[in-house]
């Protein structure tokens, strides 16, 4: 199968994390993948040594793409600028529109996807499948079939990495962009609280370098106003190349992730931290409950319960044959489902012609 991605914008973001894994696993499989990001935002470098990736194409060199007679599926992600030139180019195979935005403000083209020349709807989780159905009847009257097929992860860059210094105690770990949805104060709390009871555990934020200046300066204050002050480290952005390491360093000081959205369609830092034995005590939302098998590959809480999360976080802390437990019940789950190439495969299955 030859197939060919387009999304709007190349950033450092999770869709450009999906696509390179997603090109990983279907490239290993067999299959001719090629890739189009329409506007240059800087995040090229999660794409270092594919092939067949082009970044802010010109539009005549999109449609040559698009005219490829060996071409059998065009799968546009949240970019549904593109599907004039798709109905006016001579590609008539599969056109699938994947859907992984968590933004409704940028959603609302869902109720119109009738009159795209889209004859598939592909998503990451069963929540956003239901989102769809719930949010945007237009996507439900259309007819189109929706079809999950989970986001993968590398496991040949995601992997445990013994650090070369070993931390003072346990480290609490969020990575994120400083959105509301991404619920980072949140995490700040848990993060005061557990320190207030746990005197060796520190904390530490990745993410935010994009955020407006009044968004840095809140998070700043909040950190000040919570005595986090020398107990949290923020590291603004952190190449993706390290991010195992980083995963890795949480779980080997007996820490964890701690994701604290309020809303997520799937969630990438999940799947990289479990592969990196990294456990993960998430919020129970959206496509994060659907990775955090309670008990089984992580523990979990009710979105914006501090004590909740407190007693779910001093539980992997403090038991070791429970974040045994969930460590290798995430890698068993990482191996079968989410790597790239059993991924991969789901994603066959999702836009097969003949299904």
């Amino acid at each position: 199968m030859k197939i060919l991605f387009i999304y709007q914008i190349c950033s450092l973001g999770g869709v450009e994390t999906v696509l390179r894994n997603r090109a990983v696993g279907l490239t290993a499989l067999g299959h001719d993948v090629r890739i189009a990001l329409l506007e240059d935002l800087g995040g090229g470098a999660v794409f270092a040594a594919l092939d067949g990736v082009e970044i802010a194409p010109p539009q005549r060199r999109l449609r040559e793409l698009l005219d490829d007679p060996s071409l059998d599926v065009v799968a546009t992600i949240d970019t549904p600028s593109v599907a004039p030139l798709i109905a006016a180019s001579r590609f008539r195979g599969r056109v699938v529109a994947e859907v992984h935005s968590n933004n409704f403000a940028n959603m609302g083209y869902l109720d119109e996807l009738g009159s795209s020349p889209a004859s598939l709807v592909v998503v990451p989780s069963a929540y956003e499948a239901e989102l769809i159905g719930r949010e945007y009847p237009g996507a439900l009257a259309s007819g189109l079939p929706v079809r999950v097929a989970p986001n993968p992860v590398d496991t040949g860059l995601f992997f445990f990495e013994p650090p070369e210094q070993s931390a003072r105690g346990p480290v609490l770990g969020w990575v994120g962009r400083f959105e509301e949805q991404k619920n980072w104060r949140h995490f700040l709390e848990v993060a005061a609280t557990v320190t207030r009871r746990r005197e060796q555990v520190e904390s530490v934020v990745v993410g935010g370098l994009a955020a407006p200046e009044a968004v840095k300066r809140d998070f700043r204050d909040r950190v000040s106003a919570l005595d986090l002050m020398g107990r949290l480290r923020w590291i603004p952005a952190l190449a993706y190349g390290r991010m195992p390491a980083f995963y890795s360093g949480l779980g080997a000081s007996g820490g964890c992730l701690v994701p604290t959205s309020s809303f997520e369609p799937f969630g990438m830092t999940v799947l990289e931290a479990q592969a990196c034995r990294c456990p993960v005590v998430a919020s129970r939302t959206g496509g994060l409950a659907e990775l955090v098998d309670e008990g089984r590959t992580g523990l979990g809480f009710e979105v914006d319960d501090t004590d909740g999360a407190v007693r779910q976080i001093l539980r992997v802390l403090d038991d070791a044959a429970l974040r045994a437990a969930v460590v290798n019940g995430a890698t068993d789950a990482i191996e079968s489902r989410f790597a790239s190439e059993p991924a991969a495969r789901a994603y066959v299955a999702a836009v097969s012609l003949a299904a």
